[in-house]
């Protein structure tokens, strides 16, 4: 695997530019939506945990994008091989993950994955040249953490209106603080990603066919 942590979108744009030429002549765009009996375990459809043949896409793109999707698939190798199966050879996948998140439970969270999983999966989906830039370091996700931490008393959800203005009016010091390190954090993506980081860029590429 070739794991880089340059600029966090390198990767958006590197297929932008080759792909210009081609999308001058292709311009159509297509999308895939599932209904809200997609959303749900494949159990409780009666499907097994793969899902069945009948189901499969086949739509010959030339770039799937999926971003932040992957941790909320209960099976996320029967997902990768539904996207290398609707990608044309040489086509491309951009996906992107989080890792430093907090549980969002909207439908569901399952995992969180990293540069070696992601291989892997990718890779036993039937995926080459798997490339992973991390988006964000430890210091973009420490301003992240506390601008959490603050966020509840600049914008308070869930209390009665009376405990809403008291809170709003206790966070008013903190606003600036909390703009100073949204600041920092959109800044320190700039700089090389880390180990420690909000999640992961990656690109990989079916293969051509022999």
């Amino acid at each position: 695997m070739a794991e880089e942590a340059g600029e966090p979108f390198a990767a958006e744009r590197t297929i932008k530019e080759e792909d210009r030429a081609r999308a001058r002549g292709r311009r159509q765009v297509g999308g895939v939506a599932l209904d809200e009996r997609d959303a749900r375990e494949p159990q409780a459809r009666g499907e097994s945990a793969r899902g069945g043949d009948e189901r499969r896409l086949h739509v010959d793109a030339d770039v799937v994008l999926c971003t932040e999707v992957l941790e909320h698939v209960l099976d996320p190798r029967a997902m990768l091989a539904e996207a290398h199966g609707a990608l044309r050879p040489g086509g491309r996948l951009l996906l992107t993950v989080p890792f430093a998140a907090r549980w969002h439970f909207v439908p569901h969270d399952y995992w969180r994955f990293t540069p070696s999983s992601l291989k892997h999966l990718l890779e036993g989906a039937g995926f080459r040249d798997v490339v992973v830039w991390a988006r964000g370091n430890a210091l973009t996700v420490a301003c992240y953490k506390a601008m959490a931490l603050l966020l509840p008393l600049l914008m308070p959800q869930n209390v009665s209106a009376g405990k809403s203005v008291a809170l709003r009016l206790l966070g008013l010091p903190t606003v600036p603080p909390f703009v100073a390190l949204a600041v920092v954090a959109n800044l320190s993506l700039r700089a090389r990603g880390g180990d420690d980081c909000l999640g992961y860029t990656v690109t990989a590429t079916r293969p051509e066919a022999a």
